[in-house]
């Protein structure tokens, strides 16, 4: 399985940076996720935070069937005549989830239910006219009035025998709640009318109580909060003696997630309709696209050029600071802000990891037009990449993104095919690799050993997340030495022997950096275990 994360909005790459590492993949080599910038754009760049994460996956077993899914939905609908789908940003404090904290969301249930949206299912179907027939998903003993305006849109076809018509709603979305206003007409003192609502077409529950003749049905405490999602209901109205109902209107509220939203964006836009007539029959219908202009507050310009790398130069090194001219503007608005992109792709149609998808407010970089990448080997030497930024004024407008950029890295490739060779004779274990046939050619090496499975390669102190998952908000930091064991020059070394005086042999788990002529370092590599 590949591990997509949602929540942390996280893929993460193996050490090719091509390949999206697995949940084992991760399970293995936590330094997978320790390299790579965890939820998403808009949170701070924390290296303990992305340690966190990395502690959480864990699990050693056997893996085997398929994870729960909710991929079969669709959110395909078709509106009848009458039937409008209606988008919305605003919140009415409805909302449909795990709030009371029984699937782990107490901490986070408040603030989660804040950020959803709340739009509309309306249909209003003309019972008088052809096209409102559609409205019923089943009927019994009802006839339509049409142009007949002395009889009730809808009316009992054979007085004295059941007579009911049921009406549906489907939604693509989480359907919350809302209201039915119906009017009906009584044709004789006997009449009555009832109402009740089913989530499946069978079984049916009242709605109402009454016989009135103009009511509103609130739906909102048949859609509770906490319970199975509804996509869909039902609603019945059964007639009696001189009932019949003149009209019918419903009012669904649905729960949204407001990055599913349409919206337009700087520049051109292609909004795309299609339906289901065929052949020659007549299509008749008007479109209407609305928007707001906002000239209030100007655009800022995109950024013209870069300043480092150049466009199309070759650099040295994959620790890269990307740096670009500012915009100038004029007037109140100033540049507060970048966004920054790479890929490996020249239309820059996915960034290549969460690391190159970055608002450099979030980083340390802020205020600068500048973004430095956190660390070496994130990108490989000898491939071309593209960049690309675009600037955000303190009115919080977007410039349209600059020409795209491209580059190529330079330096050795991250040693491969780690293996470890054991002389019981001698009690030695001699770590051995191969040079990368990415890159320039390594003139020596550097390892690095550990007793801490997925364990981070550095050649100086370094802080190391240390918390206790089960002691909530408590985050201890510790400074961990050096875990560099040596240089050489071959591609082996003996790392395990009971003579061995070198710093950090004798350890449990292994990493090679590749270092050319430049003095460029490579990332660095898998690791390898010591059998225990």
């Amino acid at each position: 399985f590949h591990l997509l994360d949602g929540d942390e909005n996280i893929i993460c790459l193996m050490r090719d940076n091509e390949t999206i590492a697995s949940e084992a993949d991760i399970v293995r080599d936590h330094d997978l996720m320790k390299r790579t910038h965890t939820y998403g754009i808009l949170a701070a760049d924390n290296r303990q935070t992305d340690e966190f994460s990395a502690s959480l996956v864990v699990y050693e077993g056997h893996r085997q069937g398929e994870y729960a899914t909710h991929i079969g939905h669709k959110m395909f609908f078709t509106l009848r005549p009458g039937e409008a789908l209606v988008w919305q940003w605003g919140h009415i404090q409805k909302v449909h989830g795990g709030f009371d904290g029984s699937v782990g969301m107490k901490s986070w249930g408040d603030r989660a239910a804040k950020l959803i949206c709340n739009g509309k299912m309306l249909y209003t179907p003309d019972l008088r006219k052809p096209s409102g027939r559609h409205a019923l998903s089943a009927s019994e003993n009802v006839a339509f009035g049409e142009a007949d305006t002395s009889k009730p849109a809808l009316f009992v076809k054979t007085p004295g025998q059941p007579a009911h018509a049921t009406f549906s709603i489907q939604s693509p979305y989480v359907i919350i709640g809302g209201a039915v206003r119906l009017l009906s007409k009584r044709q004789s003192a006997d009449g009555q009318l009832k109402v009740s609502l089913s989530f499946d077409g069978k079984a049916f529950q009242p709605a109402t109580a009454g016989s009135g003749f103009e009511e509103v049905i609130n739906l909102d405490p048949h859609f509770p909060p906490i319970g199975p999602a509804r996509y869909a209901y039902f609603l019945k109205v059964e007639m009696s003696g001189g009932a019949g109902l003149e009209s019918i209107a419903f009012d669904t509220d649905v729960q949204m997630a407001p990055l599913s939203l349409p919206a337009l964006e700087l520049g051109e836009n292609k909004l795309l309709y299609t339906d289901e007539t065929q052949g020659s029959a007549v299509r008749r219908m008007r479109i209407t696209h609305n928007w707001v202009e906002r000239s209030a507050a100007k655009a800022p310009s995109a950024p013209a050029a870069p300043v480092f790398p150049e466009n199309g130069a070759a650099v040295e090194g994959t620790q890269v600071t990307f740096k670009w001219q500012e915009p100038t503007e004029s007037g109140a608005a100033k540049v507060t802000d970048y966004h920054f992109q790479l890929s490996q792709h020249a239309d820059l149609r996915w960034p290549l990891s969460p690391n190159f998808d970055k608002l450099i407010s979030n980083t340390a970089s802020k205020g600068k037009p500048e973004y430095a990448l956190p660390y070496v080997g994130l990108v490989n030497p000898g491939q071309e990449y593209y960049w690309r930024v675009r600037a955000r004024n303190n009115a919080g407008v977007w410039s349209g993104w600059s020409p795209v950029w491209k580059f190529t890295p330079q330096g050795p490739g991250v040693p491969v095919s780690l293996r470890l060779a054991v002389n019981r004779d001698a009690r030695t274990v001699t770590l051995g690799w191969s040079a990368n046939s990415r890159g320039r050619r390594p003139v020596r090496y550097k390892v690095y050993g550990s007793n801490e499975k997925g364990f981070t390669a550095s050649d100086k102190e370094y802080e190391v997340l240390t918390e206790s998952i089960q002691i909530t908000g408590k985050r201890t930091v510790e400074k961990f030495p050096s875990n560099l064991v040596g240089e050489t020059q071959e591609t082996r070394l003996v790392v395990v022997g009971p003579d061995l005086k070198l710093p950090n042999a004798n350890k449990a788990h292994y990493r090679v950096v590749a270092v050319d002529e430049k003095g460029i370092e490579s990332g660095p590599s898998d690791q390898a275990f010591v059998q225990r």
